[in-house]
């Protein structure tokens, strides 16, 4: 069964995310011995991680109005590694210990929930093509035109693959507008996918009978159809994330990783998903032995039942 890649997918979206280069502010105590603990260029979830993130693991840090040996300007501070940027998502504000530490905690936050809801988006591909199929597709001899492809809400199946908990309180609302912002770009563009005129049935040219029975379609790939590419393109996908999702920091950032990746998880999936099992059937009215013992199906259809893209 051709499906989107996941591994693939997780590449994409984690790469577009680094080409931002984003910067963390700093954790540690600024002159006059107040922690710059808060900053506009973080969104909430992030600004009350990093108090309790902070005492935690370095007690040498005080928070306003404490006091302790921590509280002397004069205190040597511990330092470290900062990750890499790449691979890291973030770099951090400083090579002192806090800050690489608050690297890492938000490194893995965005990276774990990117994971995820790849993964979620994969899986509800899957369970999507399951309800697939084609409806209002007319027959005429061998060929098979127009209709479109209808199926469940893929959006539904995101929310109900994806994380819920997570990236500092933010994952259950993130999920959701990824989803919506998904869905309805998917739905639009299956809405809009037609099939131009395929020979799909070349039994029908001239069938020797009244009548022609349910018969397959020829396979073929999704590619061969005539479809809108722009609806779910990166620039599409991304501004209708960001409108579900509003304002906040890292949210354009976010969306554009999961867009890059979902637009280019399609442009994969289109040449490799068979179109199978498409069963065509209409009469044959120049029938009219034995002096036409044959003629060409006319004004036929489709019997629209899902299961045409489960291969």
């Amino acid at each position: 069964m051709s499906n989107f890649n996941e591994t693939l997918m997780v590449q994409a979206a984690l790469s577009r995310f680094q080409v931002f280069r984003l910067q963390l502010t700093t954790v540690v105590p600024q002159p006059g011995g107040n922690p710059a603990l808060k900053s506009p260029h973080l969104h909430p979830g992030v600004q009350a991680a990093r108090p309790a993130m902070v005492a935690a693991n370095h007690p040498q840090v005080q928070l306003p109005g404490a006091a302790g040996p921590g509280a002397s300007s004069n205190q040597p501070r511990p330092t470290g590694t900062p990750m890499p940027q790449p691979p890291a998502l973030f770099k951090a504000a400083s090579n002192d210990q806090a800050d690489c530490d608050f690297q890492r905690e938000v490194h893995d936050a965005y990276s774990n929930y990117i994971h995820q809801i790849c993964r979620a988006i994969c899986q509800a591909h899957t369970e999507w093509k399951m309800t697939a199929r084609f409806e209002g597709v007319m027959v005429n001899g061998p060929s098979a035109t127009g209709g479109r492809i209808v199926g469940s809400d893929l959006g539904g199946f995101i929310v109900a693959n994806g994380p819920s908990t997570g990236l500092f309180g933010h994952a259950s609302a993130w999920t959701r507008a990824i989803a919506k912002g998904i869905g309805d770009a998917w739905h639009e563009f299956m809405r809009n996918t037609t099939v131009p005129g395929l020979p799909w049935y070349p039994a029908f040219a001239a069938f020797p009978g009244p009548m022609a029975p349910p018969m397959p379609n020829v396979p073929t790939p999704m590619a061969a159809l005539a479809y809108n590419l722009y609806t779910v393109s990166p620039m599409a996908i991304e501004q209708r994330i960001v409108c579900q999702m509003g304002t906040g920091e890292f949210v354009a950032e976010l969306a554009s990783a999961i867009a890059v990746a979902f637009s280019g998880a399609v442009s994969l999936w289109l040449p490799t998903q068979m179109i199978m099992m498409v069963m065509g059937k209409g009469p044959v009215p120049s029938f009219a032995p034995p002096y036409v013992p044959v003629g060409p199906v006319v004004g036929g259809d489709i019997i629209s039942t899902p299961g045409h893209l489960m291969s």
